[in-house]
């Protein structure tokens, strides 16, 4: 037989013949719920007798006794018939036969009357004399209700609600009962439990970002969220300030070195403008690891031809007026273009390498 607990559902698997034809009380042993058993059968149970009118109640079960059927009165002997007159009176003058003596009739003698016996009359209400009442044993009051086995015979047996509940450890199914959950119900958890590890990946991924999320740069910020780099907060002035990547290009310079030139714009969505915007770059493999850095300023840009000629031997050189960065102004809700070189560009770079841009430093104006 096999059961499951009402409360968490944990499945049995019992013998028949540990629930019998009365109640059995079990406990779950997962949630330490007790819950009662009944078999359903159509027989009667074990010892069952239909008592009728053959046999005799006890004394507590008198008025179960079927009524006699009330006594039928016998039908009245029907009314004789009113004689003829005229064969009344041949009766009266019939003759008599000869030779037969007539013979008076005589009067029954008078029953012999039996002496009435001498009868006593009861004494007055004030002079009878009082019987004290007897009360009847406290045992025979109050006698305790017998069970049906002590009625018809048999030693008494504890009750089903007094019996220790069966431990339902040994008779657990290890794969317990299967929810009748429909196929609707499965789907909707499966989408629900998806839409939750979404939202918890893109909120890791936008804190480590400094709840900055570009749907542009959306792939560099993963692997920035998953690699080992500190989390760095950005200035509040360039809060606001956005640099898209339009291309890049690798050229050789006149000392056999190879430059990798990355161009783009940089917006100001701030109501005020921003000065010395310093621009970030940063090449990353495939494993999101950086394997090249550099930093310089907005606002200027040359093109291969230039890098390829310079007389300089460091690319960063190029935006220097007076021996400092060049100072990048942008207006409010503006925009400029924007040049980083990577003249230290690994080896074994290929197309696959990402950039990253971010502005990591301005000025207010």
């Amino acid at each position: 037989m096999i059961i499951k607990c009402p409360n968490c559902e944990t499945g049995y698997n019992i013998p028949d013949e540990v629930v019998g034809d009365k109640p059995r009380r079990m406990r779950c042993t997962k949630c330490k719920t007790m819950f009662t058993v009944a078999r359903h059968s159509a027989q009667p149970p074990v010892g069952y007798v239909e008592y009728t009118s053959d046999h005799s109640l006890p004394p507590e079960f008198a008025f179960l006794r079927e009524a006699a059927p009330p006594a039928t009165p016998a039908p009245a002997p029907a009314p004789a018939q009113d004689a003829d007159p005229v064969e009344e009176a041949f009766q009266e003058f019939a003759p008599i036969p000869n030779g037969a003596p007539q013979v008076p009739q005589q009067a029954p003698p008078p029953a012999a009357q039996a002496p009435q016996a001498f009868q006593q009359a009861p004494p007055p209400a004030a002079q009878a004399p009082q019987v004290p009442q007897q009360t009847p044993p406290a045992a025979a009051q109050a006698a305790p209700p017998r069970s049906s086995v002590d009625m018809f015979g048999g030693g008494a047996r504890p009750s089903w609600e007094d019996e220790a509940p069966l431990d339902l450890g040994e008779y657990t199914l290890h794969h317990g009962i299967a929810p009748q959950a429909t196929g609707n119900q499965r789907a909707g958890k499966v989408v629900f439990a998806v839409l939750l590890l979404v939202m918890i990946f893109l909120i890791f991924v936008t804190w480590r970002n400094d709840w900055n999320l570009s749907p542009l740069d959306l792939p560099d910020q993963v692997a920035f969220a998953f690699s080992g780099e500190a989390k760095e907060s950005l200035p509040k002035a360039v809060k606001n300030i956005e640099a898209f990547v339009l291309k890049s290009a690798v050229v050789v310079d006149a000392q056999n070195k190879s430059l990798l030139s990355v161009t783009g714009d940089v917006y100001n969505n701030n109501p005020t403008a921003r000065a010395h915007i310093l621009l970030r770059g940063r090449l990353r493999d495939t494993a999101g690891k950086v394997r090249a850095e550099t930093r310089l300023p907005c606002g200027r840009a040359y093109d291969n031809l230039a890098l390829r000629n310079r007389k300089t031997a460091s690319v960063r050189d190029l935006f220097l007026v007076d021996g400092v960065l060049y100072d990048c102004q942008i207006s409010a809700q503006s925009s400029t273009l924007f040049q980083l070189v990577f003249d230290d560009l690994p080896d074994d770079y290929q197309p696959s390498f990402s950039v990253e841009v971010v502005p990591v430093a301005a000025v207010a104006k």
